[in-house]
């Protein structure tokens, strides 16, 4: 773990890195990110290993839901009423919706010294990765079953 030393108080610091494939064997992971060397991770040194949703902040949907109304208020001061309601309802209804709805996800893979690996995950592979989340748990438990057992 890399601690600076600030005077009176001590500060720890966390690595925050990405990676785009994974791959797990007996004895842990291995990770890699773009061109870079594969990072071997023992299942030792592993902490956690989890999928997150994340939505939108709620001021940023508030904003993406402010632009279509001020399209169709513009469009009530200068447009004939035909045209006024089809600017309305082209405009509010699929963005209200897609802001709504949107979500993506994040595999974390925390180890014991503070360093997090993380992964961005599309929804159509939400489910691929969570077999492979459930995988690397498996091998884990089995990992550190056969470390504890008396020799």
């Amino acid at each position: 773990m890399n601690i600076n030393n600030t005077g009176a108080m001590t500060r720890t610091l966390t690595g925050n890195t990405k990676f785009d494939s994974l791959t797990f064997s007996k004895n842990g992971l291995f990770l890699k990110y773009r061109n870079e060397p594969e990072i071997e991770i023992p299942f030792v040194d592993l902490d956690q290993i989890y999928i997150k949703k994340h939505k939108l902040n709620p001021l940023m949907e508030f904003i993406g839901i402010l632009f279509p109304f001020l399209l169709v208020f513009m469009a009530i001061q200068y447009l004939p009423f035909n045209l006024m309601i089809l600017v309305g309802i082209v405009a509010v209804l699929p963005v209200c919706m897609s802001i709504i709805n949107y979500k993506w996800y994040r595999l974390y893979v925390h180890l014991n010294d503070g360093t997090i690996y993380r992964k961005k995950i599309a929804s159509e592979l939400k489910i691929e990765n969570i077999s492979m989340t459930e995988k690397v748990r498996t091998e884990y438990l089995y990992y550190n079953a056969g470390a504890s057992e008396p020799a």
